[in-house]
């Protein structure tokens, strides 16, 4: 077919960038209506909507949160040396209550993204089982590509071992 190209593009750029079906079809040059079938015909959107609720999305929005209230962390600082300088008791007190509320967040956060980790955490036995898999079915879907994995196959074992073990 001569669109392979485009929807395997449009695909990339649908369920891993994001991108709206109409701006798909002026990156590919293919009409908006097509870009649309695809989408319907090829479950698009339920392969966006597991890529971008990934634990891997999700932990790093989570670290993104903690950052931006480390920063504000930060600047509840400097106002509190600043507020101590021109003896602001008061100003004090809130600043501290705020850094206090913040602290908080943090932990929760903190906690949460521990425990998303060891929800998620994929244990060697099935990772192995799940990469046996698809090297088998590379193996029959091509054997020539799959002998050329063979010591790519033995490297990554290696090092998912150390990684999972």
């Amino acid at each position: 077919m001569a669109k392979e190209k485009e929807k395997r593009i449009a695909f990339d750029y649908y369920t891993n960038q994001g991108f709206t079906a109409k701006a798909i079809s002026d990156i590919v040059n293919v009409s908006e209506k097509t870009i649309g079938d695809w989408v319907e015909k090829g479950n698009w959107k339920s392969v966006r909507d597991a890529n971008m609720n990934s634990s891997q999305n999700r932990a790093s929005k989570i670290k993104e949160l903690i950052s931006e209230l480390t920063d504000q962390q930060l600047e509840i600082n400097i106002e509190v040396k600043s507020a101590k300088a021109v003896g602001d008791k008061e100003r004090v007190i809130t600043l501290r209550q705020q850094s206090a509320s913040i602290s908080q967040e943090v932990a929760i956060q903190t906690k949460a993204l521990e425990r998303m980790d060891s929800e998620n955490r994929i244990s060697l036995g099935i990772y192995l089982e799940v990469m046996n898999d698809i090297f088998k079915n590379l193996e029959h879907f091509d054997k020539d590509v799959y002998l050329k994995t063979l010591d790519f196959q033995e490297s990554h074992l290696s090092t998912i071992s150390i990684k999972l073990g």
